[in-house]
């Protein structure tokens, strides 16, 4: 459990960038994760940075990131492991201290340099996407941040051999999908979620990923059509990038190709509508993936989510909180497997 885990402590000058200005600043990070294969892992992370916007503000940041060292997983890990290179992206929270919160996207570019067993220096990348009327901006706000500070790993072995229940490359266990199925908006209103069922709308989606193990999974996601609201019918698509767990290859990895699995997942999500296409927002997905698999290359499945949305996604006639607002979705889809497979 606790191998080839870290942590992070960095100082970070930022650059802010708001509708009313933009600003430099800083703050201060801290990370910690896992590698869950030889080239790929999860963090987390806390940040508190002050901006200038131009006024002088402090926000706090918590972000969930999955990283992806695209350059071993293609070339080959180096032995010596002097030097690691890695993308990242996640989702997360953002607070301002003067009172709004939000969802908000992480993306990124990062590398460690070895100087002892156990302690590397790192540098990063990192930029904080927030939505449109965050903290009274009228469009899309950005901070963006050079990370500068140390890496330790806990009971790191770079060397180990690679796992039978271990994706054997980069080209190797991709699959797509396609998804006809149902949404339908749930928020504050005089009626009942049961009522919110009768403006059910139809929707179609599509999606990419790749098995990391064979218990995990991540997949990039898009979905959309039409949702109706009170009297109000338009037209959204969103796009996600979900972290799935299958609960059989956790509990029974030797079994590696299994005909029935379940897969809970969590992701962050990028909602825009068509008729306010420049405003777009962050939610929060969550779901659960049940499949049938009848030979390695070919499933089929029924995918039931929710995501949870900032209230400003749709205009009502009743208040909203800022958890009464979401989309719920089910899904029926066929995935197909398209490259070379690493479990049996």
């Amino acid at each position: 459990m606790f191998g080839n885990n870290f942590f992070s402590l960095a100082l970070s000058p930022n650059y802010y960038k708001g509708t009313s200005g933009s600003g430099l600043g800083g703050g201060a990070n801290i990370s910690y994760g896992k590698w869950l294969i030889t080239t790929a892992g999860l963090r987390g992370n806390l940040s508190l940075q002050m901006a200038s916007s131009p006024e002088s503000q402090l926000y706090a940041y918590g972000s969930f990131d999955v990283f992806f060292d695209l350059l071993s997983s293609i070339k080959g890990r180096n032995t010596s492991d002097i030097f690691r290179s890695y993308c990242f992206a996640g989702f997360g929270l953002v607070h301002c201290f003067d009172g709004d919160n939000d969802f908000l996207g992480s993306f990124g570019l990062g590398a460690d340099f070895k100087i002892s067993d156990n302690w590397r220096l790192l540098t990063e990348l990192n930029l904080f996407v927030q939505p449109y009327d965050f903290d009274g901006n009228t469009k899309s706000s950005f901070l963006g941040m050079l990370k500068l500070g140390a890496t330790r790993d806990i009971n790191y072995n770079p060397t180990r051999s690679r796992s039978r229940y271990e994706t054997r490359g980069f080209y190797n266990d991709w699959f797509f999908h396609v998804a006809l199925g149902t949404k339908t908006l749930n928020y504050r209103s005089e009626g009942s979620f049961a009522d919110h069922l009768h403006d059910a709308m139809p929707a179609f989606g599509f999606g990419f990923g790749k098995r990391l193990t064979s218990a995990w999974t991540i997949r990039l996601v898009a979905e959309g059509l039409y949702a109706k609201c009170e009297d109000d019918i338009f037209t959204f698509y969103s796009v996600s990038g979900d972290l799935m767990l299958n609960t059989t290859g956790l509990l029974m990895p030797e079994r590696g190709h299994t005909a029935f699995n379940v897969l809970p997942y969590l992701g962050d999500c990028f909602l825009s509508r068509l008729d306010s296409p420049g405003k777009f927002l962050f939610a929060i997905n969550a779901g659960a993936v049940f499949s049938y698999r009848p030979d390695k290359r070919n499933e089929i499945f029924l995918d039931a989510h929710y995501q949870l949305c900032p209230s400003r996604f749709v205009t009502t006639s009743q208040p909203q909180g800022s958890y009464s607002v979401g989309v719920a979705s089910l899904m029926l889809g066929y995935s197909y497997i398209f490259s070379m497979s690493s479990f049996r």
